[in-house]
């Protein structure tokens, strides 16, 4: 979704067909705009994000389909006559389904309306990087894991699409996934943005453990060891300048980004903890009442087991992204005691920490639920609880 002017050109590829597919589902209606950096002496791409007429039209488009298909869907509903059990476990499907297309709605109308919000984090990103290239030894970590995980999740769409697409009538199937496939895409859209922000912090830590001849830091990070008495030089202190600035502006995008998708993200955790709940029920309900558990029955499970595990790749990047966060105090702190260096340098330095104390990096729901790696505790306990109820209360 996002890539800096100095990625190669596999990267940007990937980053655009990550941007076209977030694009088709809603969930990016700003246009990204590539152009070569006019120097003979290197072929850069420059990028930049702006507002689009074009995809907010498209989006507005998809709102009035899924306002449609809703409305078709209530009025021609039949429940089956089964048992009054069977009944209860397929009416509390059918309105998990109309809560979910109302979700796919909201989801839509606020990537579309709050988008210039998301088009100001990306150009800041870029701004980061650009002045993260001024520094000596800085080093963009390009790690692979988020893309893995992008083609996996697109993957599994299709397929659960195609099976589906067997196994109802094909008007049903948008009816059916769509607003799961977006609930699925949204989480994953957040985990991208935090995959970027997580880099960048980590390669401000390496390059000031690099400043400081630090040498076991990419290594074990908890754990640092000099050695030998490093000289900061005077040159190096525009350096540590952009490094600070580079980093308050990443917690200054982190809490942005954190209240753009902070909504949504509460929602999305609300309809995952509903479907987990529901569908479970469901499942467990049908089993003991005819014995099995047919195959649509399983694809239903293993959607809830999907959602749940987009939302555990989630807490990971929360906490990954806090941890790097908290780590760049530490080593300016160490910096500062155990290296020779300019008085100048010094006094920037004395200034990175003092600024780095009332900078804190959190990500939560909409200021509701922490997003580190208690939420999915918190869920799992609160599923549970739920499910033991419903059967109890169901057997009684």
């Amino acid at each position: 979704m996002y890539y800096n002017q100095h990625d190669s050109a596999f990267y940007r590829n990937l980053a655009y067909a990550e941007h076209v597919i977030l694009k088709i589902w809603g969930l990016s209606p700003w246009s990204l705009n590539t152009a070569p950096v006019k120097n003979p002496k290197n072929s850069r791409v420059s990028n930049s994000y702006k507002f689009s007429c074009l995809g907010s039209f498209y989006n507005i488009l998809l709102i009035m389909i899924a306002i449609s298909t809703l409305v078709y869907v209530l009025k021609t509903n039949k429940l089956s006559k089964d048992s009054p059990e069977i009944l209860l476990s397929l009416v509390l499907v059918q309105c998990l389904i109309y809560v979910a297309f109302i979700l796919f709605i909201v989801f839509i109308a606020i990537s579309t309306i709050r988008q210039k919000m998301m088009i100001v984090i990306l150009n800041q990103l870029k701004d980061v990087d650009e002045r993260l290239q001024k520094c000596a030894f800085f080093k963009i970590n390009n790690s692979n894991t988020i893309h893995v995980i992008f083609i996996t999740n697109l993957v599994i769409s299709l397929i659960f699409i195609i099976i589906f697409g067997f196994y109802h009538e094909i008007y049903l199937v948008p009816v059916l996934l769509s607003p799961t496939l977006i609930t699925n895409w949204t989480i994953f859209q957040y985990s991208m943005l935090l995959d970027t922000i997580t880099k960048r912090f980590k390669s401000i830590n390496s390059t000031l453990a690099k400043l400081g001849d630090i040498k076991s830091y990419e290594n074990s990070p908890n754990t640092f060891s000099v050695t030998k008495i490093s000289l900061l030089r005077g040159s190096l202190f525009y350096d540590i300048v952009n490094l600070k600035l580079a980093y308050v502006k990443l917690c200054e995008i982190s809490q942005t980004v954190s209240d753009f998708l902070g909504p949504t993200i509460l929602l999305a955790i609300s309809y995952v903890g509903q479907a987990s709940t529901i569908i479970f029920y469901s499942t467990i309900l049908v089993y003991l009442k005819i014995g099995h558990v047919d195959l649509l029955a399983m694809f239903d499970l293993f959607i809830v087991i999907w959602m749940n595990i987009a939302i555990f790749v989630l807490t990971n990047y929360v906490t990954k992204t806090i941890n790097e966060s908290t780590e760049t105090p530490i080593i300016v702190n160490y910096l500062i005691d155990r290296c020779t260096m300019d008085e100048q340098v010094e006094k920037e330095l004395d200034y990175f920490l003092y600024e780095l104390s009332s900078q804190k990096v959190e990500f939560t729901a909409f200021g509701i639920i922490p997003l580190d790696r208690s939420l999915l505790a918190t869920m799992t306990g609160t599923c549970v609880t739920y499910l033991i109820i419903c059967i109890q209360f169901q057997s009684k």
